[in-house]
């Protein structure tokens, strides 16, 4: 075999392995619950091959509308706020002016605590929803958002010589893996 040969067949396959696996963690996905585990294992031995998961993730709690949660918090938390100084002239002034503390140099700034906004998260996050220190639910700029999940597998140690043994053998063909119809008329 020249290099030519064996780099397109290489190519050739992981596409196709590629799209085989991608079509069937779809097909997976479909099948499987949140949190779910199994063992793939060997038709010839019962040997481990893979651990085939997917995913539960948490929700997270973002900030989705800055202004309007900020907002909320001034209302009705306003010690959460922290007041800032940023820097808001040009570079070429701040240096020739903040050596003599031209005051008129500095803009002040207010933003939520960031304890405030961890503890907001956690508490939001264990709900499920928005809540507030005080058991708030509507709190502007504020969304529990869903994670998608995902199906994913693990390969043990030692499955690849197992695989290439089912081969071998024929316990295993491409239309055990791409069960659909496979390219160039084969089924």
């Amino acid at each position: 075999m020249n290099i030519a040969f064996q780099v397109g067949l290489a190519k050739i396959l992981r596409d196709f392995f590629n799209a085989c696996y991608d079509q069937i963690r779809v097909d997976a996905d479909k099948q499987l619950g949140r949190g779910d585990r199994l063992v793939a294992r060997s038709p010839r031995n019962n040997m481990k091959l893979a651990t085939v998961s997917k995913q539960d993730p948490a929700p997270t709690v973002e900030v989705v509308d800055e202004p309007a949660f900020q907002a909320w918090v001034a209302e009705a938390y306003p010690e959460a706020l922290k007041t800032t100084h940023e820097i808001g002239g040009s570079v070429r002034e701040v240096v020739d002016v903040l050596f003599t503390h031209a005051p008129h140099l500095l803009r002040e700034t207010t933003s939520v605590d960031k304890e405030f906004l961890r503890e907001l998260r956690t508490r939001s996050a264990a709900v499920g929803a928005p809540v507030g220190p005080g058991a708030e639910t509507d709190i502007p700029g504020v969304a529990v958002i869903e994670k998608a999940s995902h199906v994913s597998a693990l390969a043990a140690p030692g499955a690849l010589a197992e695989v290439i043994e089912l081969f071998r053998t024929g316990e295993l063909s491409l239309e055990t893996l791409a069960p659909r119809e496979l390219p160039g008329g084969a089924a």
